[in-house]
């Protein structure tokens, strides 16, 4: 665990405070979690689901599958057990929706890291994030991206959320021979309707319960480029039987034998055609990228979450 901390420390203000304590402190308190001998529990979206106990004991939905190869470097497989730690314990009752998240890891880590929380008696918010590039250090930006957000306050609204998050983020990353950034977005979803802010990340689709899918635009700039960029909060109506995907750009750009990415139609037509339930869409959708391109060959994250207002 030491390597990833004196990796970290080359690119990163470890000594940036937080509510409690340092950044640094935080991170070897998060590495110091991890049992590096214990497999991360993990599956895959296409195992049959009504048999698969994994994460039943936390009653988590969503699917997690890393893709290693037999040569990796400690310090890498180490990034992959920190990606899984990263990944939230469970889904909060009383929630004004059904959430289904899907992260297929890459074996060379590009960072993608999702998380959620309940802010209020019928609200929830949930985030995702990218790091750029891949390696080591975009696995440690994902650690780093989630210990600011879990020391952000949570009654902020979305777009401060955001805006204090990139500045945060601009002001931990120190390195001068390399331009390191997050794309991400951030919803909060109330009995009614939904908010959110993103940055730089691939357009949001909302689904109504008729099967009508419309994309919403995304804008702002990515985080930790600009310390005073800011983010523009967007609103919209939702009614109970709508969906919402959004995903990082591994699912757009997945690409098949003739090098043709998935791309934004593709994904469309997929969660149009898909079922009812987050869950039954999650499937529609990671089977409609799995007969693009082969799952055992991404060279990308294959990251998304829907979902489903029951509100």
């Amino acid at each position: 665990m030491l390597r990833l901390v004196q990796t970290a420390s080359t690119f990163i203000d470890l000594s940036h405070p937080l509510s409690r304590g340092t950044l640094g402190e935080s991170f070897e308190q998060l590495l110091a979690s991890i049992d590096p001998r214990a497999e991360p529990d993990c599956c895959s979206i296409d195992d049959d689901t009504t048999s698969n106990t994994v994460h039943a004991r936390s009653r988590r939905l969503f699917f997690y599958r890393p893709h290693r190869f037999g040569n990796m470097s400690e310090e890498l497989e180490l990034a992959h057990r920190l990606q899984h730690a990263l990944l939230p314990l469970g889904i909060p009752p009383g929630i004004p929706c059904k959430v289904t998240a899907v992260l297929e890891s890459y074996c060379h880590l590009s960072g993608d890291v999702f998380g959620w929380s309940k802010s209020g008696e019928d609200e929830f918010r949930v985030w995702v994030m990218d790091m750029c590039g891949h390696g080591i250090r975009a696995g440690i930006m994902a650690a780093v991206v989630k210990l600011l957000m879990d020391d952000i306050d949570a009654h902020q609204s979305v777009a401060s959320m955001f805006i204090e998050l990139n500045s945060r983020l601009s002001s931990c990353l120190t390195t001068t021979d390399d331009v390191l950034y997050a794309t991400g977005v951030f919803l909060q979803i109330s009995s009614d309707s939904f908010s959110y802010a993103s940055a730089a990340h691939p357009a949001l689709l909302h689904r109504s319960g008729k099967g009508d899918v419309r994309v919403l635009p995304s804008s702002g700039l990515p985080l930790g480029v600009f310390d005073d960029s800011r983010y523009e909060i967007l609103h919209h109506p939702l009614r109970t039987g709508d969906a919402l995907l959004f995903c990082t750009d591994g699912v757009l750009e997945a690409g098949n034998s003739r090098e043709d990415e998935f791309g934004l139609q593709r994904l469309i037509s997929a969660f149009a055609l898909a079922g009812t339930g987050s869950l039954s869409a999650a499937h529609a959708v990671f089977a409609a990228v799995a007969r693009h391109q082969d799952m055992n060959a991404i060279d990308d994250d294959i990251t998304f979450v829907i979902t489903e207002h029951t509100a």
